[in-house]
């Protein structure tokens, strides 16, 4: 079985088995004895190739060129539209504020699952300090959420600030807690 994985023009496949130290020269006759020529072909089917990459350029080119000497594409650009047609919010760009809201968010999802809902306020302390960094800035929102920590503790009643909630939270809304501004 060996000697059926050595090449033919290895001269270490004789009778005897064991081969030669030095590597066999792949430009001797013994490697190409046996061995039949097959003459060079063409791919077929290349000038129709090149045919039709010929017609399809000049298809789409004739196209093209009716669409831009039109009467219509003559008159210029219509009426400018925006591009954000789904009514939403602008997305937010301000660094800051998106690292605040990330804080917020990693805390929302993936600390406070694990720990359970422990606010006594509604809407929970992460949700209030997202809308008001949102709303009010990151300065003025990340002031109003640290100002909302201090208040959430075992000490609270409600009063004329907040009033309770049938589940027996507190209701104090972003919108009460504005700061005024000078």
């Amino acid at each position: 079985m060996e000697k059926a994985l050595q090449p033919a023009c290895d001269p270490g496949s004789s009778a005897g088995g064991h081969r030669a130290t030095q590597p066999a020269n792949p430009l001797s006759p013994a490697c190409y004895r046996g061995l039949q020529t097959v003459p060079y072909r063409r791919k077929p089917g290349r000038r129709a190739h090149l045919t039709v990459l010929i017609l399809t350029t000049a298809c789409l080119l004739a196209a093209a060129a009716s669409a831009f000497c039109s009467e219509a594409a003559m008159k210029g650009p219509g009426t400018m539209t925006h591009r954000h047609t789904s009514g939403g919010p602008d997305p937010e760009t301000s660094a800051v504020k998106l690292v605040f809201l990330g804080a917020i968010d990693l805390y929302r999802n993936g600390i406070s699952p694990i720990r359970g809902v422990r606010c006594g306020f509604y809407p929970t302390c992460s949700a209030f300090g997202r809308q008001a960094v949102s709303e009010y800035g990151a300065l003025q929102g990340v002031i109003m959420t640290a100002d909302r920590l201090t208040r959430d503790n075992l000490f609270k009643e409600p009063g004329p600030d907040y009033f309770l909630l049938p589940g027996g939270r507190l209701f104090d809304p972003v919108s009460a807690n504005t700061l005024p501004i000078p």
